[in-house]
Order: structure tokens, then C-alpha cells, then sequence
């Protein structure tokens, strides 16, 4: 079953079940078809991650799949709270937790002893088999990409994030040109400097910790992207790039609708100075955003996306 044949969104499930009881409590019982990542607070006084493994090894058997382990800071555990939907299993639970982020974590005894005792669990709302996946290519901004994270994650329709750093940033930072000669590569001061990688500590905070909640891959280049999809992708996608291009289908159209309606397919984002490489490009469908005169900001691009996306599955109910 098509994870779309249920409408976009409601693809994942969040909860916060205790820590002992993990291998007990059934997960239909918690809205959630499956557990497939279980985040928990790394404290010297709680639980310990051989604890962890040694529980997600036994839930991994039970469950039939791989269990993602996410280890959070106090601080960042607390943050990723916030995003766990508020439930009659839980509200109980967390409305006896002071989750302000001005507050001291260290005298924050009510946070320590869910940490000490709770854990956060994934899984899927329901059997799906697959959902677009959203793939943003050699950006560097890590606001945009908390943003972009964020947005993502709160649709509730993506069934990952990948992440690739683009072959032209690779050959920047080696100071290659255009032509494949040594050059220096001037830097603009708002830029982020040869040695800035956006690392996943400072996705999950630029995303305001709603990054752990859903599976990010990372890619070292497109062509390592191109060699994954080959031989590790679960099926084959259909790709859908936001490109301008003389054979671009404005984003509004029927034809670009007909790409977003799959959910068998991977949504490019590029970067706004230099878009999407052309191996991307020459084997996708590609889209444009109608406006004035230039690019829009990558983040305002892809909610716009992801509104038409939405409405186009709307549309088919």
C-alpha cells in the first residue's frame, strides 16, 4: 500500500513511552504501526546507551526492522519534547514537565527524571511503502536547511531528507574554476568559510530539534547520491527538480502536478546562486516558480512545493 492512497501527511507517529516498558507496550497502542528510531537523553545518571542497544536489539527482532538510535544532550532532548505531539497517552506525562528553554537545565528536576525515565519513539502511522523523499543539494546556509528540515518534518509527509554536498562546492573548496584550473576562490563576507560543513548537530538545531524525528541520509557528492540510487535505493523514484529552464513546467501546472502527486518520487532543492547540477538536471522533471525578475529564497521555494503538492493530493481525494 502507497503511502498516498492515505492522503499526504500523518505518515509518522510520535511518542514517549518509558524506557523499561519499551519491549512490553504494543505500538498500535501508541497510533504507531511500527517503531523505527527511538531518541533518548544521554545522562551519566540515566540510561545508558549499551542499555539502549541492547533493548533495540531485542525491539529490532520484534519489530521486523532497523532501529535508528538518536543520542540527544539535555538541551536538545528537551527541545525535541516540544515536538512530540500531545496525545491522551501523554499529556499527562509531559504537562508535569517545564519544557521552557529560559529555565536552567541543572535545576530542572522535572525534565531530569523524564529524561532519566522516558525515551521518544518513531514509526509509521500506518504500512506505507513509500513516500517522496526531499533532496537538497550543496547548500550551505544552515538556517535554510533548519528551515527547510523544519517545514518538512511538521508536514508529516516525507518519508527522508537527503542531504548532498554538490560537486561544485567540492571543487570550490579545492579552488578549482569553472575550466578545472587552480584559481582562488573569493569569498563574499557573508559566506560561510571553506571549512563551515553543515554538520547534523547543527541541522537539528537550526531545525528547532524537529530533525531527529525523521530519517536524514548524507551524501558526499551527486555521483555518490547517483551510485546509492542504483544499488541501495529501495525502488526506483521519479525526479522532480525546481530548475529554470526553457522546458521547465511552471509549478502550477497540470504537468507539474502530475509529477507531485506520486509517491514514488525525489524533490530536488538546489542552491540560489547556482541551482541544481546538470546531471541532476538532464534526468528530471523539472519545475520553475513563476516571479518577477530572479530566484526565491530556497526555504519560501520549497514550502511553495509543498503547498502544491499537498493540494494536488488533496485534489485527488
Amino acid at each position: 500500500m502507497l503511502a498516498m492512497s492515505q492522503g499526504v501527511g500523518k505518515l509518522w507517529s510520535v511518542e514517549i513511552v518509558p524506557f523499561d516498558d519499551i519491549l512490553k507496550i504494543k505500538p498500535q497502542t501508541l497510533g504507531i504501526c511500527r517503531i523505527e528510531r527511538v531518541i533518548f537523553c544521554k545522562r551519566t545518571d540515566g540510561i545508558q546507551p549499551g542499555a539502549i542497544r541492547h533493548k533495540c536489539t531485542a525491539l529490532k527482532i520484534v519489530e521486523k526492522c532497523d532501529i535508528e538510535i538518536i543520542e540527544l544532550a539535555m538541551s536538545g532532548f528537551r527541545g525535541c519534547l516540544r515536538n512530540v505531539p500531545r496525545s491522551t497517552y501523554n499529556c499527562k506525562i509531559l504537562e508535569t514537565v517545564d519544557l521552557n528553554e529560559k529555565d536552567n537545565i541543572e535545576n530542572n528536576d522535572s525534565l531530569k527524571k523524564l529524561a532519566n525515565k522516558y525515551v521518544i519513539v518513531v514509526g509509521k502511522s500506518f504500512e506505507w511503502t513509500s513516500a517522496p523523499i526531499l533532496v537538497l543539494v550543496g547548500l550551505k546556509y544552515r538556517g535554510n536547511v533548519g528551515t527547510i528540515a523544519r517545514t518538512a518534518v511538521q508536514s508529516n509527509c516525507f518519508e527522508a531528507i537527503y542531504i548532498i554536498d554538490s560537486e561544485v562546492e567540492q571543487n570550490e573548496k579545492k579552488g578549482e574554476n569553472k575550466s578545472g584550473s587552480l584559481a582562488p576562490v573569493v569569498k563574499k563576507a557573508w559566506e560561510p568559510s571553506e571549512n563551515s560543513k553543515i554538520s547534523d548537530k547543527d541541522i537539528y538545531y537550526y531545525s528547532m530539534m524537529n530533525a531527529p524525528l525523521i530519517p536524514i541520509r548524507r551524501f558526499s557528492s551527486v555521483d555518490d547520491f547517483f551510485r546509492f540510487n542504483e544499488n541501495g535505493a529501495k525502488q526506483q523514484r521519479t525526479y522532480v527538480a525546481t530548475a529554470l529552464r526553457e522546458n521547465s513546467y511552471n509549478i502550477y501546472s497540470d504537468e507539474a502536478m502530475s509529477f507531485l502527486k506520486s509517491p514514488n518520487v525525489y524533490i530536488f532543492m538546489g542552491t540560489e546562486a547556482k541551482g541544481l547540477p546538470e546531471s541532476i538536471i538532464n534526468v528530471s522533471k523539472n519545475v520553475m516558480i513563476p516571479s518577477l525578475s530572479s530566484s526565491i529564497n530556497v526555504g519560501n521555494a520549497f514550502s511553495i512545493i509543498l503547498t502544491v503538492m499537498i493540494m494536488t493530493h488533496r485534489r485527488q481525494r
